[in-house]
């Protein structure tokens, strides 16, 4: 999970060509994503998250990384039997291609500015790095500092390296 300059850094140093900051930028002012599941995603810890496959009908037996809320938690070591159930069961709506659709319980639609419905029902995908986000910034800043802090660190690095 890379957040931060000083995990960018490090898997730079590691020969990493690039970096993916998915859940940190999902913590961002421009994301598309509802406000609940932003401040869900400054408000985890590092564990808490889980690997589930009870997220479709859209993505059958996917197994994804989300925050454990209420609805992953009642699924936890029965996914099968918790998927069954939720047949038919909806938790709110969201407008998808200007169109309002229902939000099936387990449905992999992530909620974004136009989910109404409860969101402690809802797939918050999100990363164990989650837990090392503290604030929802604009995503300039957020690169500014990552870019900033990483050049800091490969500096001190290259320092390191230098003076052996």
């Amino acid at each position: 999970g890379i957040v931060d300059g000083t995990t960018m850094a490090a898997a730079l140093a590691l020969g990493a060509d690039a970096v993916w900051c998915g859940s940190r930028f999902l913590a961002s002012l421009e994301a598309e994503a509802h406000d609940a599941y932003k401040a869900r995603v400054q408000a985890a810890d590092v564990g808490d998250t889980a690997i589930l496959s009870i997220y479709g009908p859209e993505w059958p037996d996917q197994p994804m990384r989300a925050i454990v809320n209420d609805g992953a938690r009642a699924a936890l070591g029965r996914e099968a039997e918790a998927t069954k159930d939720a047949e038919g069961r909806l938790i709110g709506s969201t407008v998808l291609n200007g169109q309002t659709i229902p939000v099936p319980r387990y449905s992999a639609i992530l909620p974004t500015p136009d989910f109404d419905g409860d969101i402690e029902q809802a797939c918050l995908t999100a990363g164990q790095s989650a837990g090392n986000i503290d604030e929802i910034l604009p995503a300039g800043e957020i690169v500014r500092r990552m870019t900033a802090e990483a050049k800091s660190v490969l500096r001190r690095l290259a320092g390191m390296v230098e003076a052996a």
